[in-house]
């Protein structure tokens, strides 16, 4: 389906593919870094309220898949580069019956987005080179009009800023999130980070490539948000903090800081609003003897004051600009395809030693009042593999869903983070999940 482009002054994005058909990949640090046991795949599930339509579903992924170029892209390469290449083959839709998820194989027609479902639930399974939680949330906006329309009829009021299947193309929604970052001298000043090796969690790793343990927390939004303000910190701050704290107290923490590696939208920052392409930063929020020695109160806000210094403009883009510079060196220094997985495994697991842990919190998900009253939960999960616990946070009407996942044979922080939140006064559900594995993208 070609669309309509929308006039876009900046020539930058006027031709994003070459003659061959290829779009060069600039922030090429997951494609690059991907192994079979770091294979980033982040996983989407909306639970609806009803047993799954799948020829309702089929009939929303053709529309949303056929509107959404980011989400029908596919990688392909020679003996020096990956390059994205536009996929029009008719997506598929997969019966989940807990068999390993792929893409980029012949069964998903070689898509990088893989829709599946079971019972009640749609899976979405997306390479986080590709996109991140914004931009999904918006392809599901789609998705979920059309499964609604084609389920129940034509829905009386559109979800804020849905994407329709006659709503103009801009160019920009399917561009590389470092197309918008110009090559200006950014002066990023002195930071108040000061460790470049953060404690590293001890216990032993489960074996699996693939897989990893599944926790899911219910957190009363109400009595959460009240504790935040109470405390004048924000909802990054104190669910990074709670968990902070928690690990700093198992392992009784005095020298190395326990460190959240907190992901961050950055299309503010990048003036990239439009893009629906991967755009995330990650900034650090830590806790060491100067923080743990403050009251609650001040180590909370300490939490949001990290955060709001991290998110700076000037920040954001020096991390934008030392991503144009890896990139920079993967073409002149590297020149073959083998070599640039290589540098990129050993930077790799260079930056993991700056971080305990992984978070990110995707904010309020909202479909809007005639197709939330279709859905039961819509929430991220991402795979442990990388760094061996990942926080996943979503609000869905009345509660924040934590998913939570550990590479960690005996996980000792999931109870202690939920008697955390009952001693604070916060109703805290915890449920252990089935094992969650990762989708495996073969390329």
């Amino acid at each position: 389906m070609e669309n309509k482009k929308t006039a876009c002054a900046d020539d930058r994005f006027s031709n994003l593919f070459d003659d061959k058909g290829r779009m060069k990949i600039l922030d090429g640090m997951r494609y690059y870094k991907k192994t079979c046991k770091q294979n980033n795949m982040v996983c989407s599930k909306i639970v609806l309220k009803e047993p799954v339509d799948p020829e309702c579903l089929q009939y929303a992924a053709q529309v949303a898949m056929g509107r959404l170029r980011v989400f029908r892209l596919s990688v392909t390469g020679d003996k020096q580069f990956l390059y994205l290449t536009e996929n029009m083959q008719t997506p598929v839709i997969h019966f989940d019956d807990g068999c390993l998820r792929t893409v980029c194989t012949p069964e998903n027609h070689g898509h990088m987005t893989r829709i599946g479902y079971h019972g009640d639930t749609i899976t979405i399974d997306f390479f986080h080179g590709v996109s991140d939680g914004m931009g999904i949330i918006a392809f599901q906006k789609t998705l979920l009009y059309y499964y609604v329309e084609k389920k129940y009829g034509k829905p009386n009021h559109l979800p804020k800023n849905v994407i329709l299947k006659d709503t103009l193309e801009d160019p920009r929604e399917y561009a590389d999130s470092l197309e918008f970052v110009k090559d200006e001298e950014i002066i990023v000043p002195d930071g108040t980070y000061e460790y470049d090796r953060a404690f590293k969690l001890p216990d032993e790793q489960i074996e699996s490539e693939h897989m990893c343990l599944q926790y899911e927390l219910l957190v009363s939004a109400g009595e959460f948000d009240e504790y935040m303000q109470k405390h004048g910190s924000s909802r990054s701050a104190v669910f990074t903090m709670f968990m902070n704290r928690v690990i700093a107290e198992q392992n009784k923490r005095k020298t190395e800081p326990v460190v959240a590696a907190l992901a961050v939208n950055a299309r503010e920052a990048y003036g990239a609003k439009e893009t629906l392409r991967c755009c995330v930063a990650t900034i650090p929020v830590w806790y060491d003897e100067k923080i743990r020695s403050l009251s609650w109160s001040q180590q909370l806000r300490a939490g949001r004051d990290m955060i709001m210094e991290g998110i700076r403009k000037e920040r954001i883009l020096g991390g934008a600009q030392k991503l144009q510079k890896f990139n920079k060196v993967l073409e002149e220094q590297f020149p073959t395809l083998e070599e640039k997985r290589v540098y990129a495994a050993k930077v790799n697991k260079q930056s993991g030693t700056k971080y305990t842990y992984g978070f990110s919190y995707l904010g309020e998900v909202d479909y809007g009042k005639d197709i939330n009253r279709h859905i039961r939960d819509s929430y991220l999960i991402l795979s442990a593999n990388t760094i061996p616990v990942i926080l996943e946070i979503a609000k869905w009407d009345r509660h924040y869903h934590i998913s939570y996942c550990t590479h960690l044979k005996n996980d000792p922080y999931v109870g202690r983070l939920r008697d955390l939140f009952a001693q604070e006064g916060i109703p805290c559900v915890c449920n252990r999940k089935e094992d969650f594995e990762e989708a495996y993208a073969d390329f």
